[in-house]
């Protein structure tokens, strides 16, 4: 100890004896955030101001948790909690994250958000459909919707055009979620159309999942054979329009947002 005391005496001697700790201010150490000089031979440093890392969260020139979190805190990392049994855990998707405007933002990250697409392939007596379903995980009832797409596959000689989709519900079963009324109309094979359903559910928790399903309104006719001609041709009988649903459950659980 009486060593390294007389040590930083001689090196004060040293100091005095050369002149001082410095000349101009190129001779001082550098800080970061801090305007050196050199007054009357001693190094002096002041905070420099619109800098991040003086650790003065300066809102005026800007700077947020986000563009500068050295000097904002905290930082923009805090989750949401949703209960899980007995427990508060750190939800899925929720939390804070920086946007394109260096704004620390509390919500879903559009980074974190995937499209799911489920398709089904409906034979029905006198046709058949391809339904497309696509929607987003997760999923925020206040902007998102559910889009389907629906293209006529196949029909049999016995149809009569159009076949008629005129309404789309989801549903799980006797809980309605939304209802859409449609006037999509097929006039061929290959036809292909579109709607999108609102979801009307608000979800109670931050963050929750529900099993949906879907149901369509549909119409159409067909005709029978009730005679042959002699040239081999038959005579036929269009019979009165027919009115049917279709319902089935979507194979992937919606994840809910609010």
């Amino acid at each position: 100890m009486k060593k390294f005391i007389f040590l930083l005496f001689l090196v004060s001697v040293m100091i005095v004896a050369c002149g001082g700790e410095c000349k101009t201010a190129a001779d001082c150490s550098s800080r970061p955030c801090s305007i050196v000089n050199c007054v009357k031979k001693t190094c002096t440093y002041t905070v420099e101001k619109n800098c991040c890392g003086n650790n003065d969260c300066e809102r005026q020139y800007g700077e947020t948790r986000c563009s500068c979190e050295k000097d904002c805190k905290p930082s923009c990392t805090r989750t949401a909690k949703v209960q899980k049994g007995n427990v508060k855990v750190n939800a899925t998707y929720v939390r804070e994250y920086c946007d394109s405007s260096n704004q620390c933002v509390f919500g879903v990250n559009s980074d974190d958000v995937r499209e799911i697409r489920l398709v089904e392939d409906k034979q029905f007596r006198y046709f058949r459909i391809e339904t497309v379903i696509t929607f987003v995980k997760p999923f925020n009832p206040e902007k998102d919707k559910v889009n389907f797409r629906f293209t006529l596959k196949d029909a049999s000689a016995e149809l009569v055009y159009p076949v008629k989709i005129t309404n789309v519900q989801l549903k799980a079963g006797e809980y309605f979620y939304g209802e859409t009324p449609v006037s999509l109309k097929f006039n061929a094979i290959g036809d292909s159309l579109t709607a999108e359903a609102q979801v009307s559910y608000v979800p109670v928790h931050v963050e929750e999942e529900q099993r949906m399903g879907y149901k369509y309104d549909y119409e159409y006719q067909y005709r029978v054979s009730t005679s042959r001609n002699e040239d081999g041709s038959y005579n036929y009988e269009t019979k009165p329009l027919v009115r049917d649903s279709y319902s089935n459950v979507f194979g992937e659980k919606i994840f809910f947002v609010n």
